[in-house]
């Protein structure tokens, strides 16, 4: 009776080893599109000469797949290309995946997925200021609020793309009683101004390396200041308004 039981634990433990080793080799062989560099090897040695070679992800079986066909295919920009049906069926667009995006036309040869990955805004006094589009990066600012500005003034006073410029951020110190505004010029706190070219931040995304939490004291100074000097020049104004009423 012991001996029974022993072999119908060896076998239950048979059974769950062999499955395990079946998912692990399905996860570490999952197929996978050849990188650029090895596009045309491949697409010669799939296909031979004359065809297109053909290397996108189908939904339905949901992995990669591979399959040759006459001519290129492409898509509309902030789209790429996947199998809808069979490997030889219909091929449709879909938005790119999250964080990458596709500023030109889609095409099929040497590209299974959008060609770029939307820029962290992660380095040190780095802010997302647009999240970006299917079409276009995201872009960043240095925040402000803790004293950082621009190293190089990019094309845009308020914003930088990391794709296209140099957004690095360094530390700027303002005079006492001084604070650093949104265009990134140090104002007298007492001579704040009620607006701006540049959009204020109202919520702080902090870089990833940079180990301050969101209730850093020298943000919360800077809004503090902020806000209690708006109150006075909306006085101010009401003042002037009301002295040139007067004077009529």
């Amino acid at each position: 009776m012991g001996l029974q039981r022993f072999k119908f634990y060896i076998h239950v433990y048979s059974f769950f080893l062999i499955i395990s080793v079946l998912k692990i080799s399905n996860a570490v062989f999952t197929f996978q599109c050849p990188v650029q560099s090895h596009w045309k090897l491949r697409a010669e040695t799939y296909c031979g000469l004359g065809k297109s070679y053909f290397c996108l992800y189908d939904k339905n079986e949901q992995n990669f797949t591979e399959f040759c066909r006459d001519a290129d295919d492409f898509d509309a920009p902030g789209q790429k290309l996947i199998v809808a049906g069979s490997s030889k069926g219909t091929l449709q667009g879909t938005d790119c995946d999250g964080n990458f995006y596709q500023p030109y036309k889609f095409l099929s040869s040497g590209n299974s997925r959008c060609v770029y990955k939307r820029s962290d805004c992660s380095e040190e006094g780095q802010v997302v200021y647009r999240n970006g589009t299917e079409k276009n990066d995201r872009s960043c600012r240095c925040d402000y609020t803790r004293g950082y500005d621009f190293v190089t003034r990019p094309n845009h006073q308020c914003l930088c793309v990391p794709s296209k410029e140099d957004c690095s951020c360094y530390h700027k110190t303002c005079p006492n009683k001084y604070i650093l505004s949104p265009e990134y010029e140090c104002l007298n706190e007492n001579k704040w101004k009620l607006n701006f070219n540049c959009d204020s931040i109202s919520t702080v995304v902090l870089s990833k390396d940079s180990g301050i939490t969101s209730t850093d004291n020298s943000s919360f100074r800077y809004h503090i200041i902020a806000y209690r000097n708006t109150p006075r020049v909306a006085v101010l104004v009401v003042f002037m308004l009301i002295l040139s009423v007067s004077s009529k």
